[in-house]
This record gives C-alpha cells, structure tokens and sequence, in this order.
C-alpha cells in the first residue's frame, strides 16, 4: 500500500533566444525565432492492484520540431526511447515516470513526470465479533476492523439471514455495525467479497472475507405482574407488594420501581419473585409501578410492558379523620336524670370506649355498640346544663386516621332557669306590692287620720285589708294584707309599717320608718316565700298657708326567702331592697266639689344575691327595679239620696313607669318604659256602724298599648 501523488510538471527551457548575448550566458545556441516543444503524455492505467502491472504510456508532446526525440524513465530502473512504450512493474511501489522531447534541429528540450503506484498488499479483515448468541430481540453491536483504512462499507455489503442492519459507524480501519433479529431463530451476516476498497489505491479490499457469524435469535420480552392486599391506607399505613416476572432476571432492583405518595421499604427477592412493604405519607396519591426498559432476562430482552395495567398497583388514600355527631339528648332536663343519645361516626371505627366521651354536669354510665354506631347512657347531676363532647382522636378508622372532635352537645338543665324564673316573678311582684302598698303619712298632718280605721274588701280575684292606728300622736302603726288568685296562681302579701316623727311645729315633721312585710306565691307546683324589712327616714311636710301637703321616704332593707320551685326540694336566698319615694298633695274645695290635686315619684329595687341550691349549683343573681311618676286629680262631691249622705267620687291619674331587669329576670320582667293613664270612680257612704260602706271601680292602661286592667271592689271602713 502507498500513497500516490500524482504531478504532471513539464521541464521548461527558453523556448527561443531573442538576443543573443542572452542566449550565450545560458550556454545555449541562439535561434532566433525557434519554437520550444512542450512535453505531455498520459499513463493507463496509473494504478495496479498486483505485481506485473502493465502501463501503456502515449506521448501527447507538442511542438516537437523536424526530428525530436524520446527519453523515458519508468521510475523503477528501466527506460525507453520509444514515443509510445508499455513498461510492466515487478515492484510493489509508487514511481515517478518522467518524458524527455528534445527538438533535433534546435536542440531545445522539456521534460513531464507522473506518479504511477502498484498496490500488491490489500485491506483483510482483522475483527468481525459481537453478535451473541442467543441475540436479543434488541440486537447487538458488531465490531468491524480491517487491516488498513478502507471506504465504500455500507449495509447492502452484508449477506443477512434473519437480520436487519440499523445502521453503520465509524471510518477508517474500525466499525460499528447495529443489528437486529426479524424474528426468532437462526441468524447470520457475512461480509461479501469485493465490496470494500482500500482507502488509499481504490484496490478491492476482503478478497478473503471471514467467516459469517451466526446465532440463535430470542425476540420476546419479559413481563411484569404487580399485586397488593392494601386498599385504602392512611398517612403511615403499610401494604405489601408482590413483584411477579415472567422470566428470570438477575438486574431487577429496588430502584427499578417507581413511587408515589409514599416509600418502598424491605425489597427483596430474586428470580421470578420479589416482594417490598409500601408506606403511604399522605403527600399524594400513593402507588407503585414499573416502567418499561427497567429489567432484562437472561438473553438481554428488555421488559416493555410499562403501559399495562398490572405494571402498577394504586392505593386510595385516606387521610381525612371520621366525623362524629351526637344526637338524641333531651332538650331540657331538670335535675338528676337519665336519657340515652346517640353517637354516630361518618365510618366505621374501632377504639372508641365510655371513657372517651366528655361530659360536664353528667356521668357516662354505658356504652354499647360497634362500627360507626353506637349508643350511650348518660345520667345528668342535676348541677347545671349538661354538655357531651366526643375529642379528636379517640377513635381510628381502618385508615388510621383518628376522629374528628364532635360538636358541643347541650341540654340545658331547667333547674337553675327555672329557678330564677320563679324568683324574678316573685320579686317583681312584691316590687309593685310594696310601691302600690306603702302607707300614707300625709294624713298624719292634715288631721285625716286622727281616727284609727280597719278597711277589708275585695275585688274579683284579689282580697284585701289595712288597719290605721290613730294618727293624732308621734308614732302610728300601718298594717294591710291581700290575697290574689288567677288561673294556678296564688299569692298573699302583709306589709306591717311604724314609725316615729318628731312635731317640729305646724308645718314640719320628720321621723324614722321601719317596714315588715311576707309575702307568699303558689304557681302550680312552685311556691315561694319571703320575709323583708325595710328602714329608713321619712318626712311630712305643709306649705304653709297653704292646703298642699307633701311626703318623702327613703328605706333600704333585706329579706329571707324560701323557693321550691319543683315541688321537690327548697332552696334559701337573700336579696338586698331599696325604696324611695316623694309625694305632693293638696286639697282644694270649689262650691260643692272637693279637688285633691296629686303628684308622686317613687323607686323600688329588690336584688336577689347568688346562692348554691340544694343540688349544689350556684344560681347566679338578678335584680328587678320599678321606677314610678304620677300626677293625678281627684274629684269628690257629696250628695243626699233618701236622707243618706254618699260621696262620689272620680279621678284620673298619668303615670309613666319603667321597669328593669338584670340577671334571668331580663326574660321574666321585660323592660317597660311607657306612659298610661288610669280612671278611678267610687262612692261611699256612712252607716249606721261607726264606718263606712264604699264601691268603686278603676280602668288602667288608657293609652299603652298591650297593658289593660280594670276591676271593681266592695269594701267596708271601720273607724274607732
């Protein structure tokens, strides 16, 4: 093998002297005019691929005048004079073959050269290996090298038996050629002889071409099958994963298997079967698969079923906790009693016990079902509203997520309410008796009451009495009473008063009170009872020179009370009371006619002090206040019928009035702040008997909208 350079450089001299001083220096004869011949000739052919190769040389000269001549030398020691010769090359080589024209009349020459290369050593074959056998259904990668550079491989240079030829690479002395199997079975490639050339002489290379190699092809692809016992899992649940290939395989790992919402632990296995634990970590959806490409069996198949539904196994994930209700409770209950609710989860659970119920005011005693269904006694205290509770994360469901807390339940317990319902209606009520009852002092000053009197009477529903001691000294005692009666409801209330005042002249009298009063209710099965005292000072006044009168009192006391607002036990309360009241009064005769011209304010407070009834529950307190203004006139005229001396009387009062609560009595005695007026008729006459017989009426409530009272009453008045 050479590499061959071909030159074809004609040997130029002066193809004429023009001036002959010229032509001496270059030791040439002048020839003025003389044409220079110009040397060409063509070698065929140029190449030989073997020793002995003949070369037919033409001269293709010009220019060569009368009688020119031919030197040629071969390059490889031999020669001619021929114009055209044939030399053979016994030599492995490359040799340069040069012409010599010379002109024979002018004696000018030029000379040409060509390359002419024998190539007796050609490219072989060194390596043909790589197809392995059995041969995948992937193919192989052969190795293809020759003993020296080579051109012109391609696929179609290939004898093929069940192959294909994906593709060659590489240059030079070394290639890569890609196969693969049509289908299984026997396979085999060759190299055909002739195909190739050497790089350098274009000779043809392989004229010995190895042997083909052969094998046996295996196309099919393993498989994989993935399984699961696990359905549902929550955060840090576990399931098994079984791996199940069709074929053996030695190159199946861990990191083959791809996760998702979770971990793959404890792989392990070989052959045919491996086996991991799964943990699901509530990131997302949990699952496990194998693509395809991951695993190989013995032959070096590649697994390509990646797409098939038994390459993956998926998980639901369950991380959301049960929710729980709890239902079935009485709405109210009073006192110590029992009821059964119902308890009820959004799934079945397991691990819920008697004790994971919360209970306030209440005992769990049992507990019975299973699931997501279960029932459970409660016995209530009897100490306050009764809650129920079921807290997060008592029990789990088949996820392992722990419940939900439940909502609050609550029943309320009437005992305390009640109570304080019972009590705001009795406070309230002895409010109003002891403004509507309180004793009048300006009697003591105008004379009207020198003479102590006793006076009963009633009205539908309501009976009544007062006693006035004389008034005409310092001290004087006051005592009425009444019972009322409506529907189940009964009352009865006596307000004792005495008092003591100094004279200090005509028109001034101060003193101090002291009131005793019991007053006692009945509502159905409710009974309530109290004794208060009230303190304080008073005074009586006149304007002097005048008819018009007017009285204060400020009292403050406290009373003992006694409920039994179920007909069962009995609790003991305090409550701390203030009065205050003013009134301006006078007496004004016109003809016949006697006007009596009134105004009064007064306020009244009863507050009842926290307590622990008889089931040890704090009732907490209340209050009710009454705050009361009245101006009114009062018209009498006396008249004779039949020798009988009566007195007729009318009137007509404006009150306004405001009524507050605090604590459970806001529910009880709703706040009122109103105005209304009240129409008063009587008539009274005196008998034989040392006293008086009198009927009258009233109508309140003129002007306010939903309050309206009226009544009649019979009375007799003993005075002594």
């Amino acid at each position: 093998m050479f590499g061959m350079i071909r030159v074809r450089r004609p040997a130029r001299l002066l193809r004429g002297c023009a001036v002959a001083g010229i032509c001496a220096l270059a030791g040439l004869s002048p020839h003025v005019g003389a044409a220079q011949p110009i040397a060409d000739f063509t070698a065929n052919p140029l190449v030989g691929c073997e020793i002995g190769h003949n070369v037919f040389f033409t001269d293709n000269s010009s220019n060569l005048g009368a009688s020119p001549s031919w030197s040629w030398d071969f390059g490889d020691g031999k020669g001619s004079a021929l114009r055209n010769p044939v030399n053979t090359y016994t030599l492995e080589g490359s040799f340069t073959a040069r012409l010599t024209v010379t002109d024979g009349t002018t004696g000018l020459s030029d000379t040409a050269t060509d390359t002419i290369l024998v190539d007796n050593t050609h490219a072989e074959v060194t390596t043909f290996t790589g197809l392995s056998d059995p041969l995948p259904g992937t193919g192989a990668s052969l190795t293809l090298s020759f003993s020296e550079a080579v051109t012109g491989l391609t696929a179609g240079d290939f004898d093929l038996t069940n192959l294909a030829v994906d593709g060659i690479s590489g240059s030079g002395t070394n290639y890569t050629v890609a196969v693969r199997p049509l289908a299984d079975g026997a396979v085999s490639i060759g190299l055909r002889r002739g195909t190739v050339e050497d790089a350098d002489s274009g000779c043809v290379a392989a004229s010995s071409p190895p042997a083909a190699l052969t094998a046996t092809a295996s196309t099919a692809t393993p498989t994989i099958a993935l399984s699961t016992s696990g359905g549902t899992l929550g955060p840090g649940q576990t399931a098994p994963v079984t791996f199940t290939l069709s074929v053996s395989s030695t190159d199946f790992t861990a990191g083959d298997v791809q996760v998702s919402g979770g971990a793959l632990n404890g792989f392990s296995g070989s052959g045919t079967s491996y086996s991991a634990t799964f943990t699901a970590d509530g990131s997302g959806a949990p699952g496990v698969s194998v693509g395809s490409g991951v695993f190989s069996d013995s032959v070096g198949n590649f697994n390509a079923d990646g797409a098939d539904a038994n390459n993956s196994v998926s998980f639901t994930l369950d991380a959301t906790g049960p929710t729980v209700a709890i239902s079935g409770a009485p709405a109210e209950i009073r006192g110590p009693v029992s009821f059964a609710v119902d308890i009820t989860f959004s799934e079945a659970v397991t691990g819920f016990t008697l004790g994971d119920i919360n209970a306030v005011n209440a005992t769990v005693t049992g507990l019975t079902g299973s699931g997501s269904s279960y029932t459970a006694q409660v016995t209530a205290g009897g100490t306050g509203s009764v809650t129920l509770q079921v807290p997060a994360g008592v029990a789990v469901d088949a996820a392992g997520n722990g419940n939900l807390a439940s909502a609050v339940l609550s029943t309320d317990d009437r005992i305390v309410v009640e109570t304080q319902e019972v009590i705001a209606d009795f406070i309230a009520g002895r409010t109003t008796q002891l403004i509507a009852n309180q004793p009048g002092t300006i009697c003591l000053m105008s004379g009207a009451c020198n003479a102590g009197s006793f006076d009963f009477g009633a009205v539908p529903g309501e009976a009544y009495f007062s006693f006035v001691s004389r008034g005409d000294g310092d001290t004087w005692v006051r005592v009425s009473g009444s019972r009322t009666t409506s529907d189940d409801t009964e009352g009865d209330h006596v307000l004792a008063a005495v008092g003591a005042h100094l004279d200090l002249g005509p028109n001034l009298r101060p003193g101090l009170m002291l009131q005793l009063d019991h007053m006692r209710t009945e509502d159905g099965e409710a009974e309530t009872e109290g004794t208060g005292w009230l303190a304080g000072p008073y005074l009586i006044g006149k304007l002097p020179g005048q008819p018009l009168y007017y009285e204060a009192r400020t009292l403050w006391g406290e009373s003992r009370n006694e409920t039994t607002p179920f007909g069962t036990f009995t609790d003991t309360f305090d409550t701390d009371r203030f009065l205050a009241m003013v009134r301006v009064a006078g007496e004004l005769g016109v003809e016949a006619f006697t006007l009596v011209p009134s105004l009064s304010a007064a306020y009244a407070e009863d507050e009842q002090q926290p307590y622990e009834n008889a089931q040890g529950t704090r009732v907490p307190g209340q209050s009710v206040s009454t705050r009361e203004v009245a101006a009114g006139l009062d018209i009498s005229v006396p008249v004779d019928i039949n020798t009988q001396r009566w007195t007729f009387g009318t009137g007509i009062a404006a009150i306004h009035a405001r009524t507050d609560a605090t604590g459970a009595a806001r529910g009880v005695v709703p706040p009122q702040d109103g105005g209304r007026a009240r129409l008063n008729l009587s008539a009274e006459t005196h008998t034989l008997l040392p006293g008086g017989l009198s009927v009258s009426g009233f109508f309140d409530g003129i002007g306010q909208s939903g309050y309206e009272a009226y009544g009649a009453s019979l009375s007799y008045d003993w005075r002594f």
